[in-house]
């Protein structure tokens, strides 16, 4: 009797941890999808004539439900392509610099640089880093979570 017990307790256990560390997707599989989904749209929107043509060209959604963070976009520039000019209309519309965010802060890792601005009750980030390839940036758009 009592080894069953241990058996209940320790699957009980393993199922609230595996729920825990498996984001929204794990329970609510489709609200999360609709929610990401969301997400794209409105980055979309947010973005939307912004980005010089080469980087808009390369537009790409991502569905982050896997880690529950819900929907982002990401593009890819030239690596020589400086970061003024692939966030100059950003700046110019009044988002920030992410201070985190710039070469040499701590914090940073392979960043090249970041904007953000609030968007209704929510913050978007844009952050630039450098490619996998040595000829690339690679630059995300998300929500903060």
């Amino acid at each position: 009797m009592i080894g069953w017990t241990r058996i209940c307790i320790v699957l009980m256990i393993g199922t609230t941890l595996a729920t825990s560390l498996a984001g929204c997707s794990w329970i609510w599989p489709a609200a999360c999808i609709r929610s990401a989904e969301e997400d794209i749209r409105e980055l979309k929107q947010i973005v939307q004539g912004k980005f010089p043509q080469p980087v808009a060209a390369t537009l790409g959604e991502q569905n982050d439900c896997d880690s529950g963070e819900g929907g982002s976009l990401y593009f890819n520039a030239d690596r020589s392509m400086p970061s003024d000019e692939i966030l100059g209309k950003f700046v110019s519309a009044g988002w920030e610099r992410i201070e985190s965010v710039q070469p040499g802060h701590p914090e940073c890792g392979r960043c090249i640089d970041g904007i953000t601005t609030k968007w209704g009750d929510r913050t978007v980030d844009i952050v630039l880093s450098e490619g996998s390839s040595p000829v690339e940036t690679d630059i995300l758009v998300e929500f903060q979570q």
